[in-house]
């Protein structure tokens, strides 16, 4: 989350009663695809999630947002895509030359490697 005054940085913690909790999504947008992510890794559910499409999960078709409107299309990328980042898949809504919407696709190669070390011996 962007901060105008680092000073100002919390700490809170919830009790996630039936792997529960509030969506901080709902309020702060950017932290949707973070809740996403948190949910298909961990099994933890934000209520009220904004938009509850899976993150991780390519075994499912995946619904990218519709383009609705006079003029645009969609331009899909991906999910192979050589550049400096990771492989995903790419969805520009495109009005003429204005990209007016971009939708990504990630995690391509989650291996899920935090979960196969945890707990496991250091030696």
């Amino acid at each position: 989350m962007a901060l105008l005054d680092q000073n100002e940085i919390h700490t809170l913690s919830i009790a996630c009663d039936g792997g529960r909790y509030p969506s901080v999504g709902r309020l702060h947008p950017p932290a949707i695809r973070l809740e996403r992510a948190m949910r298909d890794l961990h099994g933890l559910e934000p209520d009220g999630l904004p938009d509850t499409r899976q993150w991780l999960h390519h075994d499912e078709p995946y619904r990218f947002l519709p383009a609705e409107g006079e003029s645009l299309h969609q331009i899909p990328v991906g999910p192979v895509h050589a550049g400096i980042i990771e492989p995903g898949h790419f969805r520009f809504t495109a009005n003429g030359e204005t990209v007016v919407r971009l939708e990504e696709r990630l995690g391509y190669v989650h291996k899920g490697t935090e979960q196969l070390m945890a707990g496991a011996p250091l030696e």
